[in-house]
C-alpha cells in the first residue's frame, strides 16, 4: 500500500498479503523484501525477482470523505390535544428526544495489479467502503471486491 506512514503502509502489507494467501494466491509483504524506506525501483525488481515474485498489487488511498449527520432532537407528540389525552395522562402526551450525531465515512482505495515479466499493467480498479471499522476491515473489504472482480474477468481461477 501507498502511504507515507510506515506502520500504516506495513500493517495494510501484511492484511493483504493474508487475504491474497487465503484466495489462494501466496501473498508477500512488499516491506519484507523491500524494508520499509526503500524507494529504489531497481532494487525493488531484483529483490522480487529474487524471492520468485511473479506480480505486485498496489493499493493507494485516492479518497477519503466524511459527513456528520445530526438530528437536533426535541419535543413531539401533543399536550392536551383531546380531553381523553389530557384525562388519562395528565397532559403528559410528548416524548423528548436529546437528539444524536454520527459521522457517515467514504474511503476510495485505487488497485492495481502488475506482471513483472512482461512488466505491464493487468487490472486497475477503483473501489468505495462506507464506514470501514479499521485498517484490516478496509483492506478485507477491497480485496474482497477486486478478487470478485479479476475472477469474473478472467484474469485468475474462481
Amino acid at each position: 500500500m501507498i502511504s507515507h506512514d510506515a506502520k500504516r503502509r506495513r500493517d495494510a502489507e501484511t492484511y493483504l498479503a493474508y487475504e491474497l494467501s487465503v484466495r489462494g494466491v501466496n501473498g508477500i509483504s512488499a516491506y519484507t523484501l523491500l524494508g520499509l524506506d526503500n524507494t529504489d525501483k531497481e532494487y525493488a525488481r531484483a529483490r522480487f525477482k529474487e524471492a520468485g515474485v511473479a506480480g505486485v498489487v498496489v493499493m493507494r488511498l485516492v479518497g477519503h470523505d466524511s459527513t456528520t449527520i445530526s438530528d437536533p432532537g426535541g419535543l413531539s407528540g401533543s399536550v392536551y390535544g383531546t380531553f381523553g389525552s389530557y384525562y388519562s395522562s395528565y397532559g403528559v402526551g410528548i416524548s423528548y428526544s436529546s437528539g444524536y450525531e454520527y459521522t457517515e465515512s467514504e474511503v476510495r482505495i485505487e488497485t492495481l495489479i502488475y506482471s513483472l515479466d512482461p512488466d505491464k499493467l493487468l487490472w486497475a480498479g477503483t473501489s468505495r467502503t462506507s464506514n470501514p471499522e479499521g485498517l484490516q476491515e478496509l483492506i478485507t473489504e477491497v480485496a474482497d471486491a477486486v478478487s470478485r472482480e479479476v475472477a469474473k474477468q478472467g484474469l485468475v481461477a474462481k
